[in-house]
């Protein structure tokens, strides 16, 4: 019986999400302006990057700040990117999630058994990993279950970053998602279901190339530490 009601929680996930989807496809964005602004601490060095469509005109624009002089400020254009309004669309899709459903690709499963640091930190095994994909390479993350990695807190050092998107359709009022986090660290728990949404849209379609800190955070990488705390999570139920 509980295996069946979990069948059907994750069938509405999944239905949900399709809705979703569906329904932004059917109305056409009319403005949205998506940026990531990263600050170096301490001191000023800080670079940023954004997509936006607003009164019918795409732009892709970035700035960097020099961290050896706090004066040393330059703008600049980026490539447009077509795409960008599907990756909108996806974000949008996943950002409230509380559960997720994910094929892990054996590989990554594979590299998960060889992490010996991440294994010592949490104390789990090869073993551990191979019960957990048992049942097969397709799992739930539900948010709830998932270890605290003891990180919460206010950045005071590291390199520093908001994310920010808002959009809008013809027919609806102003949608917002933002968060902040460090790249220099784990995924915060409070962060991981935005992380996650931003790491899936990135797999399907890359974004923010300028900054080259966004592929090393939304990375396989970052993943394989999020599923090793769920896994010890799900063990101490």
């Amino acid at each position: 019986m509980k295996k069946m009601a979990m069948k059907k929680i994750d069938l509405i996930i999944l239905l949900l999400l399709l809705l979703n989807n569906f329904t932004l496809k059917c109305q056409q964005l009319s403005y949205y302006d998506m940026s990531i602004s990263a600050a170096y601490l301490p001191g000023c060095g800080s670079r940023s990057e954004s997509y936006s469509l607003n009164d019918s005109k795409l732009q892709h624009k970035g700035t960097k700040r020099s961290w050896k002089s706090c004066k040393s400020f330059s703008k600049f254009s980026l490539k447009k990117d077509s795409e960008i309004e599907q990756t909108i669309r996806c974000i949008d899709s996943l950002y409230n999630l509380n559960s997720f459903i994910i094929t892990v690709p054996q590989s990554l499963i594979d590299s998960m058994k060889t992490r010996t640091t991440w294994h010592t930190y949490l104390g789990i095994s090869a073993t551990d990993i191979d019960n957990f994909f048992t049942n097969g390479n397709t799992v739930t993350l539900k948010m709830d279950e998932i270890k605290n990695d003891g990180m919460e807190g206010v950045v005071i050092d590291g390199i520093y970053f908001v994310f920010d998107l808002k959009f809008k359709t013809d027919h609806s009022d102003t949608v917002k998602h933002s968060f902040y986090g460090n790249f220099m660290d784990n995924v915060s728990n409070s962060n991981i279901r935005y992380w996650l949404s931003l790491y899936l849209a990135y797999k399907k379609h890359p974004f923010f190339s300028s900054i080259s800190l966004v592929k090393e955070y939304f990375s396989d990488e970052q993943f394989e530490g999020i599923l090793f705390r769920y896994i010890v999570g799900r063990k101490k139920k």
